[in-house]
Protein backbone atom coordinates (compact mmCIF):
# COMPACT_ATOMS: atom_id res chain seq x y z
CA UNK A 1 0.00 0.00 0.00
CA UNK A 2 0.86 3.47 -0.53
CA UNK A 3 -1.21 6.22 1.16
CA UNK A 4 -1.66 9.54 -0.32
CA UNK A 5 -2.53 12.53 1.99
CA UNK A 6 -3.64 15.51 -0.39
CA UNK A 7 -5.46 19.17 1.36
CA UNK A 8 -8.67 19.26 -0.68
CA UNK A 9 -8.04 21.30 -3.75
CA UNK A 10 -4.59 21.13 -4.23
CA UNK A 11 -2.18 20.29 -6.96
CA UNK A 12 -0.44 16.31 -6.40
CA UNK A 13 2.00 14.30 -9.02
CA UNK A 14 2.59 10.78 -8.49
CA UNK A 15 5.73 9.05 -9.97
CA UNK A 16 4.80 5.68 -11.19
CA UNK A 17 7.56 3.50 -12.15
CA UNK A 18 6.36 -0.09 -13.95
CA UNK A 19 8.52 -2.77 -13.48
CA UNK A 20 8.73 -6.40 -14.79
CA UNK A 21 7.78 -9.35 -11.99
CA UNK A 22 11.66 -9.14 -11.79
CA UNK A 23 12.11 -5.70 -10.75
CA UNK A 24 13.23 -4.77 -14.05
CA UNK A 25 12.46 -1.08 -15.28
CA UNK A 26 9.88 -1.41 -18.05
CA UNK A 27 8.49 1.30 -20.15
CA UNK A 28 4.77 1.01 -21.77
CA UNK A 29 5.54 -0.32 -25.23
CA UNK A 30 2.50 0.42 -28.09
CA UNK A 31 -0.93 -0.43 -27.29
CA UNK A 32 0.23 -1.21 -23.72
CA UNK A 33 -2.31 1.54 -21.07
CA UNK A 34 -1.52 2.63 -17.65
CA UNK A 35 -4.64 3.33 -15.57
CA UNK A 36 -4.95 5.26 -12.46
CA UNK A 37 -8.35 5.56 -10.82
CA UNK A 38 -9.89 7.03 -7.73
CA UNK A 39 -13.17 6.15 -5.92
CA UNK A 40 -15.06 6.62 -3.00
CA UNK A 41 -14.93 3.28 -1.69
CA UNK A 42 -13.28 0.57 -3.09
CA UNK A 43 -16.52 -1.47 -4.29
CA UNK A 44 -18.27 1.42 -6.20
CA UNK A 45 -18.49 1.30 -9.80
CA UNK A 46 -18.13 5.04 -10.38
CA UNK A 47 -14.12 6.75 -10.51
CA UNK A 48 -13.97 9.85 -9.21
CA UNK A 49 -10.97 10.37 -10.91
CA UNK A 50 -9.52 8.53 -14.10
CA UNK A 51 -6.81 8.61 -16.17
CA UNK A 52 -4.68 6.46 -18.73
CA UNK A 53 -1.51 7.03 -20.01
CA UNK A 54 0.92 5.71 -23.24
CA UNK A 55 4.14 4.86 -23.85
CA UNK A 56 4.02 8.56 -24.90
CA UNK A 57 4.04 9.87 -21.77
CA UNK A 58 6.70 8.33 -20.40
CA UNK A 59 9.09 10.88 -18.44
CA UNK A 60 12.87 10.36 -19.76
CA UNK A 61 13.93 13.23 -16.57
CA UNK A 62 11.80 10.73 -13.80
CA UNK A 63 12.37 7.05 -15.32
CA UNK A 64 8.19 6.91 -15.06
CA UNK A 65 4.83 8.49 -15.65
CA UNK A 66 3.73 11.70 -13.89
CA UNK A 67 0.22 11.25 -12.75
CA UNK A 68 -1.15 14.66 -11.76
CA UNK A 69 -4.36 15.55 -9.60
CA UNK A 70 -5.30 19.20 -10.01
CA UNK A 71 -7.11 21.50 -7.65
CA UNK A 72 -10.17 20.61 -9.73
CA UNK A 73 -10.44 17.19 -8.85
CA UNK A 74 -10.84 17.17 -5.95
CA UNK A 75 -12.19 20.52 -4.87
CA UNK A 76 -15.99 18.59 -4.01
CA UNK A 77 -14.76 16.05 -2.48
CA UNK A 78 -15.27 15.62 1.69
CA UNK A 79 -13.15 15.24 3.93
CA UNK A 80 -11.90 11.59 4.39
CA UNK A 81 -10.92 8.36 2.63
CA UNK A 82 -10.71 8.04 -1.21
CA UNK A 83 -9.62 4.73 -2.72
CA UNK A 84 -7.01 4.48 -5.61
CA UNK A 85 -5.09 2.00 -7.26
CA UNK A 86 -2.52 2.10 -10.52
CA UNK A 87 -2.56 -0.61 -13.27
CA UNK A 88 -1.32 -1.75 -16.17
CA UNK A 89 -2.79 -3.47 -19.08
CA UNK A 90 -0.33 -4.62 -21.95
CA UNK A 91 -1.18 -4.84 -25.88
CA UNK A 92 -1.56 -8.55 -25.49
CA UNK A 93 -4.53 -8.27 -22.75
CA UNK A 94 -2.61 -9.24 -19.39
CA UNK A 95 -3.24 -7.06 -16.49
CA UNK A 96 -1.21 -6.47 -13.48
CA UNK A 97 -1.87 -4.16 -10.79
CA UNK A 98 1.17 -2.12 -9.85
CA UNK A 99 -0.33 -0.22 -6.82
CA UNK A 100 -2.73 -2.23 -4.72
CA UNK A 101 -5.60 -0.55 -3.76
CA UNK A 102 -4.61 2.43 -1.03
CA UNK A 103 -6.10 5.28 0.63
CA UNK A 104 -6.54 8.39 -0.50
CA UNK A 105 -6.95 10.95 2.47
CA UNK A 106 -8.42 14.36 1.39
CA UNK A 107 -7.09 16.60 4.39
CA UNK A 108 -8.90 19.99 5.70
CA UNK A 109 -7.47 23.07 4.20
CA UNK A 110 -7.02 26.54 5.46
CA UNK A 111 -5.67 28.25 1.94
CA UNK A 112 -7.87 27.47 -0.92
CA UNK A 113 -7.05 27.80 -4.62
CA UNK A 114 -8.87 30.72 -5.70
CA UNK A 115 -11.81 30.63 -7.83
CA UNK A 116 -11.28 31.48 -11.39
CA UNK A 117 -13.08 34.85 -12.35
CA UNK A 118 -15.82 34.13 -14.40
CA UNK A 119 -15.96 36.46 -17.94
CA UNK A 120 -18.35 39.06 -17.86
CA UNK A 121 -20.63 38.44 -20.95
CA UNK A 122 -20.44 41.67 -23.10
CA UNK A 123 -23.70 44.03 -22.50
CA UNK A 124 -25.72 44.26 -25.81
CA UNK A 125 -27.34 48.06 -26.32
CA UNK A 126 -31.10 48.35 -25.67
CA UNK A 127 -32.06 50.34 -28.92
CA UNK A 128 -36.05 50.62 -27.39
CA UNK A 129 -34.11 52.36 -24.08
CA UNK A 130 -31.49 55.21 -26.14
CA UNK A 131 -32.71 58.23 -26.32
Amino acid sequence: MVNLKLPRGSTMTLLVKVRTANGDPYSLEAGDILYFGVKRFPEHKHYVIEKQYTNADYDQGTGGYLVKITPEETQDFVFDDYWYDVAVQLANGDFYQIIPTSPLTIMKNIVAKPAEPEEEEPQEEDPVNEG
